[in-house]
């Protein structure tokens, strides 16, 4: 399995926490992919109020083979919406769907 294909995240409270988080709580979103030293970083995007964003998301630790990413932010609307990730490597940049 390559990289690209090894990503994966979902709605589970391993993935998101809180799993059904309400207005005002603070969000954390992960993801998992193999350890790949060209990814440069990673970068969730998401629809905040209407308009996209690009959230920082952070190397936390290593699972086996796999590197955990993380993110946090505020929920101020009634729905998470968040559609692909960018991950800029040494040569390009992918941007993968989440749906």
């Amino acid at each position: 399995m390559d990289w690209i294909n090894s990503i994966y995240s979902d709605g589970s409270k391993h993935y998101v926490m809180p799993e059904s988080p309400s207005i005002g709580d603070e969000v954390t979103i992960r993801l998992r992919m193999l350890d790949n030293k060209e990814v440069k970083g990673v970068r969730l995007r998401r629809i905040k109020n209407g308009s996209e964003k690009l959230d920082k998301m952070k190397p936390i630790g290593k699972k086996g083979p796999f590197i955990i990413y993380e993110t946090h932010f505020i929920m101020n609307q009634p729905v998470i919406s968040y559609h692909s990730i960018y991950i800029p490597t040494k040569n390009s940049t992918s941007i993968i769907s989440m749906n």
